[in-house]
This record gives structure tokens, sequence and C-alpha cells, in this order.
């Protein structure tokens, strides 16, 4: 799936939730899917629920920058946060989350979640791409 660079989206988000930014971002990935042969109620599930996974993965990337200004500030505030989830939780699945957490790329980790995604839509699609 490429990517689309919609112009001014993330401010008309923050004015008006559903137009026009949402649908620019609902064709943008519902083309592919459908190029993918997914269709009908299907094919609105995936594209709602890739669009809703897009716009909070925006807003948690945002936060984030809110947050750590630089590639500096960011390491420190990810190495903080990690060591903080450690303290407070001593389950294994926060461990080794927190573990990784310092490391971890925001692109390649949501470039995987889309490729995650899409191989559950093609999976439902009983295979077909």
């Amino acid at each position: 799936m490429r990517s689309t660079r919609i112009r001014g989206a993330g401010a008309q988000l923050a004015r008006e939730p559903f137009q026009p930014a949402v649908l620019q971002i609902w064709k943008s990935l519902g083309l592919p899917l459908h190029r993918l042969g997914v269709s009908g109620t299907a094919l609105a599930d995936a594209g709602a629920a890739l669009v809703n996974y897009v716009l909070g993965a925006a807003a948690q990337h945002a936060a984030g920058a809110r947050q750590a200004a630089d590639d500096a500030d960011r390491k420190q505030y990810l190495e903080a946060l990690a060591g903080q989830w450690a303290r407070d939780d001593a389950d294994s699945l926060v461990q080794e989350s927190a573990s990784l957490l310092p490391g971890h790329d925001d692109r390649e980790q949501f470039l995987a979640g889309v490729d995650i995604f899409l191989a559950g839509v093609v999976s439902r699609a009983g295979g077909r791409p």
C-alpha cells in the first residue's frame, strides 16, 4: 500500500473530525483494499479499522512529539517511560515490552502493524489477494 500525503489533514481533523480529511484518508486506504478484492461490508469494516489505526497512530506520535522534541529527548523520554513500566508492573509481558520500548522505531512498528492488518484482511477473504 503506497502512502499518500494529505495536505492539512491534521488541522482539518482538529477542527472538523469527519470531513473532508477523513474522506481523503478513507479513499487513500479504501482504494488499495478494494484492489485487493475486498468489497461490501468487508471493505467498510476493513477500511474503518485501518483508518482508525492510522488516526490512532498519528495521535500517539503527535503526543510523543510534544513530549520529546528531538532524538536525544525522545531517547531519554522512552528510557524513562520504560523504566517506569518495569518498576510499576512485574508481569513478564510488561517487562518484555519495557525492554523493547527504548530501541523501537515508530515507522517500522507502524508499517509492521499495517502488514499484520493486511494479512488479516487477506486471511478473512479466504487467502485471496
